[in-house]
């Protein structure tokens, strides 16, 4: 008899955690875009000023990833090539 209680408060508390986690997120993130606006129109002339230099650092980044994914398709090749050397009669 005593557990019926419990049972409802706790999913109370559960529905009510999730409606409170739900808004403050929707809050968090009017607050970003709106603060992201703002700089964004107060630092317009240092961003353009920086692209240069993000695009610096991007390049060996962008290398970086396409190495990574390059040796991880020719492990797949090679896993392949083994495979069918192994079911040819």
């Amino acid at each position: 008899m005593n557990q019926e209680p419990q049972q409802r408060h706790s999913s109370r508390r559960e529905k009510s955690n999730k409606l409170v986690n739900w808004r403050y997120w929707f809050v968090f993130c009017g607050f970003t875009a709106f603060a992201a606006l703002l700089l964004l129109q107060e630092h317009r002339a240092h961003l353009w000023g920086m692209a240069l230099y993000l695009i610096l650092i991007l390049c060996p980044l962008m290398l970086l990833v396409i190495y990574r994914e390059e040796k991880s398709l020719d492990r797949l090749f090679d896993k392949k090539a083994e495979d069918d050397k192994e079911n040819k009669p």
